[in-house]
């Protein structure tokens, strides 16, 4: 079973949805699916990716991509996801999908003890 912190869970995918829906472009996936002993929520958009270079800085907090200045945001969505991952056990993957981004949070299924 996959015990986690409700509020922190619904804030995380709530930062994934709309990442998806501000910075990318439809159509949108979002699956749930249990793989191993984990269970992976996985959010993708068709949109045009980001680039290498600024991939992996994406989980800092404040740090807005270049596409992203145009828009409202504080530049903490995925910082809040990977904080919540994190405090989880888990991890959070970001990798382009060509077109688009494809966004993984990762979360063992035993989480032991929820606070």
């Amino acid at each position: 079973s996959l015990r986690v912190r409700p509020r922190w869970l619904q804030r995380a995918l709530r930062n994934l949805i709309d990442n998806a829906e501000r910075y990318g472009k439809a159509p949108f996936h979002c699956l749930v699916q249990p793989r191993g002993e984990t269970c992976v929520i996985e959010v993708r958009d068709h949109g045009a990716g980001v680039s290498d270079q600024i991939i992996d800085r994406l989980r800092e907090p404040f740090f807005r991509g270049d596409t992203s200045r145009t828009t409202q945001g504080s530049g903490l969505g995925l910082a809040i996801v990977a904080r919540a991952a994190a405090l989880h056990g888990g991890e959070l993957l970001i990798e382009n999908a060509d077109p688009g981004l494809r966004v993984r949070l990762i979360l063992p299924e035993a989480i032991l003890p929820v606070r």
